[in-house]
């Protein structure tokens, strides 16, 4: 299954887009993690209380669990929590 984007791009089914945001509810601050596959439309979320790399990491892992065919293709913003640099390698 293949889908064209508005730009014409197509993208087979298992490319996904992972993104952490804020949300402020009722004075507390929320942080959801969506993940979203740019053919299907099939979309996961979790409220989280920290954006960090230990979320990003446990939520891809919900994500394979929880998606019902292969993921072959992970998409970011290259935030902190995703990008892989020197400071973070070797470390948990």
């Amino acid at each position: 299954m293949l889908r064209a984007t508005s730009r014409g791009q197509r993208y087979p089914i298992g490319f996904f887009h992972i993104e952490i945001t804020e949300v402020q509810t009722a004075g507390r601050q929320a942080l959801p993690v969506v993940g979203i596959d740019r053919t299907s439309k099939f979309a996961d979320t979790r409220l989280v209380d920290k954006a960090d790399r230990r979320t990003a990491w446990e939520f891809l892992e919900h994500l394979l669990k929880a998606v019902p065919y292969y993921i072959h293709t992970i998409l970011t913003d290259n935030g902190i929590q995703f990008a892989e640099q020197p400071r973070n390698r070797n470390t948990a």
